[in-house]
């Protein structure tokens, strides 16, 4: 009877080990090997990855809900890429912006999302950069990836008496 009991217990150990090993298997090699992924899967995985940088560049704001964080310098997961994100602070306001090149003062600035952000661009080829170049102007982005139209308001109300 004791020689039985011995003999479950080591099956079941043997058991859990092998699940233990399965599943450290199953994860672990699409990470090392990402192209054995499904696609739809390393789309997801990308979000993953997005969503969790994202959370590293941004704070509580009471009346933004969110802002960018100041003086970043990441590498942010695009789609087969990293970006390179650079974020500054606006004078002396609790708001920053990502770092285009330009500082302020400028002549216009573009409100907005993560279009406007240029999340999955470089610096050099974000759109806002790229008019200030045909324009001949100097525009900031205060874009940040989630604001919505009310969220992108307050931040006009908030920044535009310091900005001329």
């Amino acid at each position: 009877m004791a020689r039985d009991t011995g003999n479950a217990r080591l099956a079941l150990a043997a058991l859990g080990l092998g699940a233990f090993v399965g599943i450290a298997l199953v994860e672990t090699i699409p990470r090392l090997l990402p192209g054995l992924m499904p696609a739809k899967l390393r789309a997801v995985q990308r979000i993953y990855d997005a969503r969790s940088s994202w959370e590293g560049m941004m704070r509580g704001d009471r009346e933004l809900g969110f802002t960018l964080l100041p003086d970043l310098d990441l590498d942010f997961p695009s789609e087969g890429r990293v970006i390179d994100i650079r974020t500054k602070q606006l004078l002396d306001l609790d708001v920053a912006y990502r770092d285009l090149g330009d500082d302020p003062p400028w002549q216009a600035i573009a409100l907005g999302d993560s279009f406007t952000f240029c999340d999955d661009t470089t610096a050099a080829a974000c759109w806002v950069k790229r008019l200030a170049e045909k324009t001949g102007m100097t525009i900031g982005t205060l874009g940040v990836n989630g604001y919505s139209n009310l969220a992108e308001a307050r931040l006009l109300e908030k920044v535009a008496p310091r900005l001329s």
